[in-house]
């Protein structure tokens, strides 16, 4: 049977919410090692990151939803990073650089423009998708479906228990709908 760790805090509390440098900042002086039925182990101090980060034998990272490839343990880790890390290399980085600079300035053209928005909404969000659909060599036009099936992951993994039904469809066939061909999607 698991061994069963109190609660030291919860990152869903309102308050960390709210302002999570001042909780972190808090976590870093009263327990800076903590536990969360969330997180499960969540350390604050930079020397106690890097020691974990550098004990990979002792530290194992365990998580409901692993995300490659900084979800997973040696070996796995190493053969996901080999296979990625080529691709973020200064050559296709710097071949890619015009390509993600011209969506930047597309993105932060009307804000000039217009004087006034909500910089995370208008530009970072849409920044995000449309340069990884340009790393995947997708249509940048998917961004909102990549979005839309980050978000449902996220939801997800604040909520466990139950798939919100607006993406029991999808996630209930392994596939989502930035994955299906583009003629599936311009159908809805």
């Amino acid at each position: 049977m698991p061994h069963e760790f109190s609660e030291d805090w919860n990152p869903l509390e309102e308050a960390t919410l709210k302002d999570q440098r001042k909780a972190f900042d808090k976590m870093r002086e009263q327990c800076p090692v903590a536990h969360s039925n969330f997180l499960g182990w969540s350390v604050f101090r930079h020397e106690d990151i890097a020691a974990v980060l550098a004990d990979p034998e002792t530290f194992i990272n365990v998580s409901k939803f692993p995300a490659i490839p900084n979800g997973l343990n040696p070996p796995e880790h190493s053969s996901w990073y080999n296979a990625l890390a080529t691709f973020f290399d200064k050559e296709p980085m710097a071949r890619m650089e015009p390509r993600i600079r011209q969506l930047a300035g597309q993105l932060i053209e009307p804000q000039n423009v217009s004087g006034e928005a909500e910089f995370m909404a208008a530009s970072i969000t849409p920044f995000i998708f449309k340069s990884m659909c340009a790393l995947l060599g997708w249509p940048v036009q998917q961004w909102k479906a990549l979005a839309t099936w980050v978000q449902a992951n996220q939801e997800l993994a604040l909520n466990a228990d139950a798939v919100p039904c607006r993406y029991r469809g999808n996630f209930a066939h392994g596939r989502s709908a930035c994955c299906q061909p583009a003629h599936d999607n311009q159908r809805s």
